[in-house]
């Protein structure tokens, strides 16, 4: 049963390999200190406002709108051209384009962002003509990310509580400008051309001995979790420590992992990364997996994700379904707070 509980979670956290003019709390997004409102054309489909996707950034969705984010400059930026609830995204670095899903009379609808001479051109794509509640989590609230698997998009729906987990799959091709939906993982890989995203972790440079990771990428395997202490729950009889989100930067210097520690309804465990010599280990979040939002993207060397909010933090029903969008950055892996009340991101990774 924990093999299968896990698998989901792997098929769920895993397939990206890879946001209404109104908040969540039903107040207008207002630009912060640093952030600079992107005014567009009337007719909204062409930015005047230059954009460059050279430049590495996170795009996220807070407020129901979308929020470009230059974590070395610090540089922020609202997408007012576009007037629709944003409900998730994702970047394409393959086709250089943003997908994502607006909210209209209760309904998802799919749009797209692509870049030309500087200005953004934003594009209405065939719609899901589901309603949005199914896309969210009732317990807490999380959107349902939209993902980004080989050539073609998928988004899960309709919350199972038998498996805790989204179990319809949505899936969009671009080339053909159409959806088709599966309620079985049964016809998944045909349907994702091939791709089988159950094993991402399989192929991952990682080995565990003796309920350690090793980061086997450079040859010497490398012991990569030793220093962080982890330690099961006793009050929940799991027997041994499982690793699964096994990560590796894209320039090799970095890894990262989610570590389960207990399965109560959903798997807990700490998000952890360190520097593939083993040296700069460190939680980044105490508990990774307990809730079911975007799964952690690098941006260069560096760990974009959500966290949670510190107990006691928000009132209570304040802030659901939201999170603190974080950043680790320098050889000590260090984080810092990029944004708060997010509820989705994805990265645009420059160019070099």
């Amino acid at each position: 049963m924990k093999k299968l509980f896990l698998a989901m979670l792997v098929l769920s956290s895993l397939l990206l390999l890879a946001a209404c003019n109104l908040q969540g709390d039903g107040t207008q997004a207002a630009a912060k200190p640093g952030e600079e409102r992107a005014d567009a054309a009337q007719s909204g489909q062409t930015t005047q406002a230059q954009y460059d996707w050279s430049v590495p950034q996170v795009v996220y969705q807070r407020g129901g709108k979308i929020h470009f984010h230059d974590p070395a400059s610090g540089r922020q930026r609202i997408l007012e051209d576009e007037t629709g609830e944003v409900f998730n995204l994702v970047f394409d670095p393959r086709r250089q384009t943003l997908y994502y899903t607006v909210v209209r009379d209760g309904m998802l609808g799919l749009r797209k962002a692509t870049l030309s001479d500087g200005k953004l051109k934003l594009q209405t794509l065939k719609g899901l003509e589901l309603e949005k509640d199914a896309f969210v989590v009732d317990i807490h609230g999380e959107y349902s990310e939209l993902q980004l698997v080989g050539e073609k998009l998928v988004l899960m729906g309709g919350f199972n509580y038998d498996v805790y987990n989204f179990s319809q799959y949505n899936i969009y091709s671009p080339q053909d400008d159409a959806w088709i939906s599966a309620d079985s993982t049964a016809n998944i890989r045909d349907l994702l051309d091939g791709m089988e995203p159950w094993d991402m972790d399989a192929r991952q440079p990682f080995e565990t001995r003796n309920q350690q990771l090793f980061y086997t990428g450079a040859g010497k395997p490398v012991a990569v979790g030793n220093q962080l202490q982890l330690a099961l729950d006793p009050e929940h009889g799991e027997e041994e420590i499982s690793y699964f989100g096994l990560m590796v930067s894209p320039d090799g210097d970095k890894v990262a992992f989610n570590a389960v520690l207990e399965i109560v309804d959903l798997a807990h465990g700490p998000l952890c990364i360190a520097n593939a010599d083993g040296s700069g280990q460190r939680i980044l979040s105490k508990d990774g997996m307990s809730r079911l939002w975007s799964s952690p993207q690098w941006l260069g060397s560096q760990l974009v994700f959500l966290d949670q909010f510190e107990e006691g933090r928000l009132a209570e029903g304040e802030g659901e379904g939201q999170g603190r969008l974080m950043i680790s950055q320098g050889s000590d892996n260090a984080v810092k707070l990029l944004a708060e009340k997010v509820r989705g991101f994805t990265v645009i990774p420059g160019e070099g």
